[in-house]
C-alpha cells in the first residue's frame, strides 16, 4: 500500500511544478503583449514624439508571438505539454521577438 501512495504524491507536486511555471510563463507573455500595446498606444495615440519607432508590423509581430507563448503556458498549466517544450518553444519565440526588434530593416 506505501508503494501505491508514494507516486501519487510525486504526481501531486509534478503537477504543481507545471502550474507554477505555467503561470510563469503566461505572466511573462501578458506582460509582453501589455508592453507592445502600450507601444502601439503611445504610437498612435498620444502627442508624444518618438526619436525612433517600431513599424506596426514588428509590434503586431510581437503580440503574435506573446498570444502564442501565452498558448502554450495555458498548456503547460493543464500538464498537457512537457515543461521542456514548453520553455523551448518560449526560448525559441524570445528570440525571434529580440530578431525581429532589432534587425527588421533587413527584412
Amino acid at each position: 500500500m506505501y508503494n501505491e501512495v508514494q507516486p501519487i504524491k510525486k504526481q501531486k507536486s509534478n503537477r504543481s511544478i507545471y502550474k507554477v511555471l505555467g503561470i510563469l510563463q503566461a505572466g511573462l507573455s501578458v506582460y509582453w503583449i501589455y508592453g507592445m500595446i502600450s507601444v502601439y498606444y503611445n504610437y498612435h495615440y498620444t502627442a508624444l514624439l518618438f526619436g525612433f519607432t517600431y513599424p506596426d508590423w514588428v509590434v503586431f509581430t510581437n503580440v503574435i508571438l506573446s498570444l502564442i507563448n501565452l498558448f502554450f503556458g495555458f498548456k503547460l498549466i493543464k500538464s498537457e505539454v512537457s515543461i521542456k517544450k514548453s520553455y523551448l518553444i518560449m526560448t525559441l519565440l524570445i528570440a525571434i521577438g529580440v530578431l525581429v526588434n532589432n534587425f527588421y530593416y533587413l527584412i
